[in-house]
């Protein structure tokens, strides 16, 4: 065994026990480390979303030994009982290891069909492990890989003409509330690609008035010059709340940033008026019991179902066959106990390539002329030009013999006169 892989997603877990096993950039390094000085894996890279918490790795043994391992060092690492995490973790080797991946990066895997932020997500996470020396020969070779493949799934088939991320989805489900955001007012909490991507979509959409608030001011007012909006200072909670329909949260916290307590307070300083909670951040932004409260609807990443579901049929008649074609031949011999598996290299074809038709030249009523045409064409009062097989053929029977020998040709054999002048005997 080559290739281990243990992890949990949106499909095998709720949001309440991903945002307990879901790592920051600087957990998955100190992560990588642990694994590696314990002697668990030789190679490792930790990939963490909103959706999934996975980790990879080459062993120094075989793979099915490992993989109980790394589930206990999941459990041990962020504290949580192996019985919370029950049948939520998944355990996939070599071929299958390598085929969830390319899934994963083609955004196959994904919550929402096409996911465009996966691919940068992988990418980023394998640039960590990267540099931190982690990787080696095997997730190298396996990570370059799965790049290429979400490349040119998201080029060559109609998978990347509609894209769909977690941002949109929230915008939609907006518009499925309050119709039209041209007389709503939206405040986004952070300033990441997410919160970026947010605030793009209410400003494609119309919205009336946008605000900011971030912890880091400068990016706050990056993002505010860019799409016209105003920034609020990020503890100035009373003032914020009491204008906005529409709150969408996607900070990188430990803790939520919005609690019941706080949301108490702006809800009676705005007379009760219905109030929008979009919860992007996993672990979750929202205080989940202010769901509770009078008005005020509040929605985390595994609410987005309907509009999940709708994605999916739009893209439904894009499948996994590339993802299956990346995924045959046999996996190069890094190490001599490598057992054959999947090609990382070879890339997927989900959709065949267009046979090139030949060229069809246009053909001109002057091209499909004869020569005796364009002749008189050009000139009609001119003499018409004959070849010698022409004047032959213009001929009467009877004199064709005798002309023959204006035309060059020699005389015809006895034998021959009666069949090819037209003599009879």
């Amino acid at each position: 065994m080559e290739i281990v892989l243990v992890g949990l997603n949106h499909r095998t877990a709720p949001v309440e026990v991903r945002e307990r096993l879901s790592f920051t950039a600087e957990q998955a390094r100190q992560a990588a480390e642990q694994l590696r000085s314990r002697g668990i894996l030789e190679e490792t890279l930790v990939l963490s979303t909103c959706n999934r918490s996975e980790v990879y790795g080459v062993p120094p043994e075989t793979s099915h030994e490992c993989a109980p391992g790394l589930s206990s060092f999941l459990s041990e690492f962020h504290s949580v009982r192996p019985d919370v995490l029950g049948e939520s973790l998944y355990h996939h080797y070599d071929c299958e290891a390598v085929r969830h991946l390319f899934r994963v990066s083609a955004g196959l895997d994904s919550m929402l069909l096409g996911e465009a932020e996966i691919l940068g997500q992988v990418r980023e996470a394998y640039r960590i492990a990267h540099e931190l020396g982690a990787t080696g020969p095997v997730l190298n070779r396996l990570f370059q890989g799965a790049l290429e493949v979400g490349k040119r799934v998201r080029t060559e088939t109609d998978l990347g003409t509609r894209p769909m991320s977690v941002a949109s989805a929230g915008v939609k489900l907006a518009e499925r509330i309050f119709g039209k955001l041209s007389e709503r007012s939206a405040l986004v909490l952070g300033a990441g690609a997410i919160s970026e991507q947010v605030v793009a979509q209410l400003r494609a959409r119309g919205i009336a008035r946008l605000f900011m608030m971030n912890r880091s001011r400068e990016r706050a007012d990056e993002l505010a010059r860019q799409y016209e909006g105003k920034v609020i200072g990020w503890a100035e909670w009373k003032t914020a709340l009491k204008v906005p329909d529409v709150v969408v949260s996607s900070v990188s916290s430990d803790e939520p940033v919005l609690r019941r307590d706080t949301l108490e307070k702006a809800m009676a300083a705005r007379g009760n008026r219905a109030l929008l909670l979009m919860d992007l951040g996993v672990p979750r932004n929202i205080e989940a019991s202010a769901a509770n409260l009078y008005n005020v609807y509040v929605y985390n990443v595994d609410d987005l179902s309907d509009i999940v579901q709708q994605n999916r049929q739009a893209a439904a008649d894009v499948v996994d066959v590339g993802c299956r074609d990346a995924t045959e031949g046999d996996w190069p011999p890094v190490r001599p106990r490598v057992l054959p598996c999947a090609t990382a290299t070879r890339t997927a074809t989900l959709r065949p390539r267009p046979i090139p038709l030949p060229v069809q030249r246009f053909t001109s009523p002057w091209n499909r002329s004869s020569p005796r045409q364009r002749n008189l064409r050009c000139d009609p009062g001119r003499k018409e030009r004959r070849s010698p097989r022409q004047t032959r053929r213009s001929l009467p029977p009877a004199h064709r013999e005798k002309n023959l020998h204006r035309l060059g040709a020699r005389p015809l054999a006895k034998c021959q006169r009666s069949h090819r002048v037209g003599h009879r005997p």
